[in-house]
């Protein structure tokens, strides 16, 4: 037993309408037909939130199994937050590092100016 389409449900009840038209008065046919429309019209908008190729819920899913796969190859390849987490720590210390190498030199420089500076006055 296969799903059935929007439209062949749409048909489905259109063809059963058809059959409770020629069995019901004009009025009730009438408030059928509204029925039928009002659900015709949120099937078509149902179908344009799923489908939407800016923001539908498709989309949305299809991006999310994308990033997952992409998580998972970067897992299988080892770089998972761990690295990234292990990268920041590494570029945190060589910014020290080289901070305090530049104070070193700074120092140095400072002291070498003064040095030349007392040495010509004198």
């Amino acid at each position: 037993m296969g799903t059935k389409t929007n439209k062949q449900m749409l048909e489905e009840l259109q063809g059963a309408l058809k059959d409770i038209a020629s069995n019901t008065p004009e009025e009730k046919f009438e408030l059928l037909r509204g029925d039928i429309a009002w659900v015709k019209e949120a099937v078509e908008k149902l179908h344009r939130r799923l489908y939407n190729p800016d923001d539908g819920v498709v989309v949305k899913v299809n991006r999310n199994t994308e990033f997952r796969r992409d998580l998972e190859k970067q897992r299988e390849q080892g770089k998972g937050i761990g690295t990234v987490r292990s990268d920041i720590r590494q570029l945190i210390n060589w910014k020290s590092s080289i901070n305090r190498a530049m104070w070193i030199a700074y120092s140095l420089l400072l002291g070498l100016m003064l040095k030349l500076l007392f040495n010509i006055g004198f």
